[in-house]
């Protein structure tokens, strides 16, 4: 009897995906929201680092805490939910405080999903015997160049990028 594991393949790749494509959006879109709240770099720099905090807080929490109880598909549910507004939500915050403090939820919601996904990609290849950790990572990096891509094409059509994440977050779920 052969394993079948297609809708765990196709989840955990649609996921990294998913993700990355939001990202991939938000990082055309950085500079027009840097202008608007006149942050500096280094601001941006903080408001990055307080990402990466909550990422790495919510790998690890996510992992010991979280997946053990409510299972690795509510957990990548709950990290999807977490993630999909969080771009507009930045993109319309009115100053450099807001700004910075969404940026611990969106990183909480990213870091839930990305080591489920890697882990569940793992588990699979185990169980198969086939090589798929480097076709999740080529869905990472085909999620943001697709992003970005795509919001070249937003941006001509619609002109408040709030629009764009709202339709984006909405797709997500």
């Amino acid at each position: 009897m052969e394993l079948d594991f297609k809708k765990e393949i196709l989840t955990c790749f649609g996921g990294a995906f998913l993700i990355m494509f939001m990202i991939g959006i938000y990082f055309v879109y950085l500079p027009w929201n840097m202008e608007r709240l006149n942050i500096s770099e280094t601001q941006l720099g903080v408001s990055i680092c307080a990402f990466g905090f909550a990422n790495l807080f919510a790998n690890q929490f996510g992992a010991r805490i979280i997946v053990p109880k409510i299972g690795t598909k509510n957990t990548i549910v709950l990290g999807t939910i977490i993630f999909s507004y969080l771009p507009m939500i930045i993109a319309s915050v009115p100053n450099y405080f807001y700004f910075t403090l969404f940026f611990i939820p969106i990183g909480i919601g990213a870091g839930l999903i990305f080591p489920v996904l890697n882990s569940q990609i793992a588990i699979v290849e185990q169980k198969t015997k086939k090589i798929l950790i480097p076709f999740t990572q080529a869905c990472f990096s085909a999620g943001s160049l697709c992003g970005a891509l795509s919001a070249a094409f937003f941006i001509k059509l619609i002109p408040d990028p709030r629009i764009t994440f709202l339709i984006v977050g909405t797709l997500f779920l």
